[in-house]
């Protein structure tokens, strides 16, 4: 019902250089509880490319929060296990996709019920996928764990103490365990490397931290 009364919202395809790619028309279906986004290849010869969903935020950002669970499923596949993203990692996602020549693909992106097995689930993944691009040198910028950091650094600087919980969080609940620093996020990360002004916050936030921690050894210092 969705692909034929629900909302239409235009998506782009690009290349892995974020270039426009017009050889693809990528649009979505939204409603309430399920939108489709659908990816066709106009062209005679094989795509790759990665789909912009940032159309649709302004729509979702009225319905959901950014730590809401999607369940996603490619529709012409059933023998394809769902994944379970938070939605704003789904819509930062930069998955590349391929596609033969005159051929769709259709995703379907499910709101999950509020539910503490499928939080479980879903952030178990994120973790999965964080280590695994961190092990493989990829950036880990549009991962959950990821996100929460940056945040921090671009959107609310000034809240130390926000900052100190999240980092620790991380630090306890995920880097601890993996033998992983902080500053494989850091590096990994092109939101703050690549931009001078969100590093230089980043050495100030954590120089701040180290200078009232007063050498405990607690995680948002081991993590500074």
């Amino acid at each position: 019902m969705v692909l034929r009364y629900g909302e239409l919202i235009v998506l782009s395809a690009k290349d892995t250089n974020h270039k426009y790619k017009p050889e693809i028309l990528c649009y979505a279906r939204y409603a309430l509880t399920e939108t489709l986004v659908i990816a066709t290849n106009m062209s005679d010869k094989p795509q790759k490319f990665l789909m912009d969903m940032y159309n649709l935020v302004p729509t979702f950002k009225k319905a959901y929060g950014n730590n809401v669970v999607v369940m996603v499923k490619p529709v012409l596949s059933d023998d394809t296990e769902p994944d379970y993203y938070f939605l704003r990692e789904f819509i930062e996602a930069r998955n590349i996709k391929m596609l033969p020549a005159y051929r769709s693909l259709m995703i379907s992106i499910n709101i999950c019920d509020d539910d503490q097995f499928i939080f479980k689930k879903c952030l178990t993944n994120s973790i999965e996928r964080t280590k695994k691009n961190l092990l493989a040198g990829h950036s880990i910028e549009d991962e959950q764990i990821s996100l929460l950091f940056s945040d921090c650094v671009i959107h609310r600087p000034e809240d130390i103490h926000r900052f100190a919980n999240v980092i620790g969080s991380i630090q306890h609940s995920f880097l601890d365990k993996l033998n992983v620093s902080f500053r494989d996020l850091y590096v990994k990360n092109s939101k703050i490397t690549n931009i001078e002004e969100n590093s230089a916050r980043l050495i100030a936030m954590t120089g701040y931290l180290l200078e009232k921690g007063n050498g405990e050894n607690i995680a948002p210092l081991r993590a500074a």
